[in-house]
């Protein structure tokens, strides 16, 4: 419930409004927020909470009741630190910005979920190559941790440290949208200590500009060297 519906909206407002001080208040009033979204039939029913398919209107609306408070208790800085649009602490130029800061999730192609593209990156040869597979390929490898294992698995003969197995990194369907928790990312290759499949989950910020730049995954081959990709792939 907190992580679904209530922190993203109050990091929002703090961060839109320019906050100095994160205050209780901002806590109430985004559960007011929330339980705006709840109508008396609902409650009949046993539901406490709204439905997902509502969650980014319900971050929005968390994001300018916590704002609101900011202005209302003089905490709030008058404009945001990632954007030149000022509020100069008017609660409609406020949510005017909220509303300017919510990302918009568009992928290229009708695959939804993916963009469709991955970066095959040999480091040792210096080359990059595009890949798209196939819907079917997706379908049939759920998630980052099924790409990265149809990657791993054609190297699975090989040493953990051959310059040819691939370190996987790869994002799911979720990732860089709306979804709670949709930030992860998945890490795959051979593990140097058991010699087995060695493979991890990832918080951050690494899986949302992976797919913001445009690529599904980057299985990368020869670890030694260095990669950097910015928003622009």
């Amino acid at each position: 419930m907190n992580n679904a519906f209530v922190f993203p909206g109050i990091g929002l407002g703090i961060i839109a409004s320019g906050a100095t001080r994160v205050l209780p208040v901002f806590f109430s009033a985004a559960a007011h927020a929330v339980a705006g979204f709840i109508s008396d039939q609902d409650l009949a029913d046993g539901i406490l909470c709204p439905p997902l398919d509502q969650l980014r209107e319900v971050s929005i609306a968390v994001a300018k009741q916590v704002g609101a408070e900011a202005i209302k208790a003089g905490v709030a800085g008058g404009g945001c630190a990632f954007s030149r649009f000022k509020h100069n602490n008017d609660p409609e130029r406020l949510n005017t910005l909220i509303e300017k800061m919510v990302w918009n999730p568009v992928y290229f192609n009708a695959m939804y979920g993916w963009t469709g593209s991955i970066a095959l990156i040999d480091l040792t040869r210096r080359r990059i190559r595009t890949l798209s597979l196939p819907p079917e390929a997706y379908a049939g490898h759920i998630g980052g941790r099924g790409l990265d294992g149809m990657f791993v698995r054609s190297a699975a003969t090989r040493a953990w440290d051959d310059e040819d197995m691939p370190v996987c990194l790869f994002t799911g369907p979720l990732t860089a949208t709306i979804a709670p928790t949709s930030g992860r990312c998945h890490m795959m290759s051979r593990s140097p200590l058991t010699g087995l499949v060695g493979d991890a989950s990832m918080g951050g910020k690494m899986g949302v500009q992976l797919k913001r730049a445009g690529w599904d995954g980057l299985p990368k081959k020869d670890t030694a060297k260095r990669l950097g990709i910015d928003r622009h792939g």
